[in-house]
């Protein structure tokens, strides 16, 4: 029991989670030479528009954004704005509204400190993702909003990761070691881990190297993998295919009481409400 409470006390600071309430529509448009709307505005949802060729002005209550291709824009809920196409290069976006949980996660203006400032960073491979978005939104087949739903979170997922990845970049002269410290963590899944090794491999000493973990990540190499096991809870909970127990032991938690104890400290949820 003693060594179950050392472990939960490293818990202290939960980790921001997302909700998203409702998706209300989802559009993909090719815009033509003349194309405008003007004095938008969406009192209580979120708005993430992604560039698929083209460009396109935003006239904002602060000034200007000029959008182009495979960037995305976010908006918070009752910000007005208004749209120009460019009138040698219509774009082509889509644009996805959205709501969060008003009662759990984080809330919009989170959101974007997490996403950073507009215009987002992106790649051609999110703008695929925007495509399935869309697909799934008119095919309305039976289950379409539980897969907008996750296509959403993990987009945005995507896009925070891209953003902090920057973040760290420029501010981090240690960033390539951590990040090879990163994926060797990744790579060894549900497995016991050494931190000596990993230290070793990115030639740095141990206490060094939780030092700088620490400050790029904010949490330490050992809540880093906890964190990472209740995002992979999630997923398998999620899926249908498994209970909590056999959810703690597939991520190698002998003690499914400790697993549920731990899961809730991070999502201040049981772990049994995510089952389908």
């Amino acid at each position: 029991m003693a060594i179950f409470l050392d472990q939960l006390t490293l818990l202290k600071e939960k980790e921001p989670y997302l909700f998203i309430e409702k998706i209300s529509h989802i559009v993909l448009r090719k815009t033509t030479a003349n194309w405008f709307l003007k004095d938008i505005q969406h009192k209580e949802s979120c708005v993430l528009v992604y560039c698929f060729e083209g460009y396109a002005e935003y006239i904002l209550a602060n000034g200007r954004l000029r959008v182009g291709p495979n960037q995305v824009a976010y908006f918070l809920p009752g910000e007005s704005r208004s749209i120009v196409s460019d009138p040698l290069q219509p774009w082509t976006f889509c644009s996805t509204v959205f709501q969060l949980s008003k009662e759990r996660g984080i809330d919009p203006e989170e959101l974007r400190s997490l996403l950073g400032e507009n215009p987002l960073s992106s790649t051609k491979e999110i703008g695929v993702r925007f495509r399935d978005l869309v697909i799934a939104w008119n095919s309305k087949f039976k289950g379409y909003s539980i897969v907008c739903n996750g296509i959403l979170m993990e987009l945005l997922g995507l896009l925070i990761h891209r953003a902090t990845i920057h973040k760290l970049k420029y501010s981090m002269p240690h960033y390539s070691r951590i990040q090879i410290a990163l994926e060797a963590l990744e790579k060894t899944g549900t497995e016991a881990v050494s931190l000596e090794k990993i230290a070793n491999k990115v030639g740095l000493s141990e206490s060094r190297f939780r030092h700088l973990f620490k400050q790029a990540m904010g949490v330490s190499p050992h809540r880093y993998r906890l964190r990472r096991k209740i995002d992979k809870a999630i997923e398998l909970l999620s899926s249908g295919l498994y209970n909590v127990s056999e959810t703690a032991f597939e991520l190698g938690f002998d003690n499914v009481y400790y697993f549920s104890n731990l899961f809730k400290s991070y999502t201040g949820r049981k772990p049994s409400s995510f089952l389908k």
